[in-house]
């Protein structure tokens, strides 16, 4: 591959001309001679050729993490990446962007860290599809108070660009329920919250949980937890729900 250092002359060149980029760098003319790049080439570069592979600095990779369910788990994940000298461009509920190659790094040691604060770097390839069919329906119930514009099931196969019947089967293989149930269980858990701790009326809680009406709420919430929402609100007014 041929090389060479750009001049004062070549400024105006812009990256991706005649199917090559720009990195920065200095040029080796042999393997006992390098220039440095001059104090005027500080923002020069080395034209490569766009086929090879990019800078070490450009590679990123994925990691999946279960039980992250609040900015404090994102807090403890950033500290335990820095602590551990792994760059990272992005820390979201679930998964991590870093900024190298998995193996460049104690795996193992960054999974023991983070058991520590109940949380899970995960390795197997199914685990970390579950995490993200959790994470999708998360998003779609608590990210937004819009009425969802796909039903769940389109939702979750554009999200994960896999096909629905595959996303239910391996899940309730693995968590034991399918994903409706653990839609509707996961609805009731906000809906108690917003009882108790908001003490919202029930029709911005039926509006905030995409429900079509207070009255299928209402008999959604009884058949899960054996009482009305009213029911509930009362009791936990005095502290005495389980």
């Amino acid at each position: 591959m041929q090389h060479r250092i750009a001049t004062q002359s070549d400024k105006g060149l812009k990256q991706g001309q005649d199917g090559l980029r720009l990195i920065p760098g200095t040029y080796s003319e042999s393997n006992s001679k390098k220039t440095d790049v001059s104090k005027w080439q500080i923002k020069s570069y080395l034209w490569v050729e766009q086929s090879k592979a990019t800078p070490k600095e450009v590679v990123q990779s994925k990691l999946f993490i279960k039980n992250m369910v609040s900015e404090r788990c994102r807090m403890i994940v950033r500290a335990q990446l820095e602590a551990a000298n792994i760059p990272y461009s992005s820390v979201d509920l679930g998964e991590v962007t870093i900024r190298c190659a998995i193996g460049s790094f104690d795996f193992a040691s960054l999974k023991d860290n983070l058991s520590k604060y109940g949380l899970e770097l995960m390795d197997d390839k199914r685990d970390q599809l579950i995490d993200q069919i959790r994470n999708a329906i998360l998003e779609m119930i608590d990210s937004s108070e819009e009425t969802p514009k796909l039903r769940i099931s389109e939702f979750l196969s554009r999200k994960l660009n896999c096909a629905y019947s595959y996303l239910a089967n391996i899940f309730s293989e693995v968590k034991g329920c399918t994903i409706q149930h653990f839609i509707i269980e996961h609805k009731i858990a906000k809906a108690k919250e917003f009882l108790i701790g908001e003490n919202l009326p029930l029709s911005e809680i039926a509006w905030r949980l995409h429900y079509s009406s207070v009255a299928h709420l209402s008999k959604q919430f009884k058949k899960v937890t054996g009482l009305n929402p009213s029911e509930f609100r009362n009791l936990g007014s005095g502290n005495s729900v389980a």
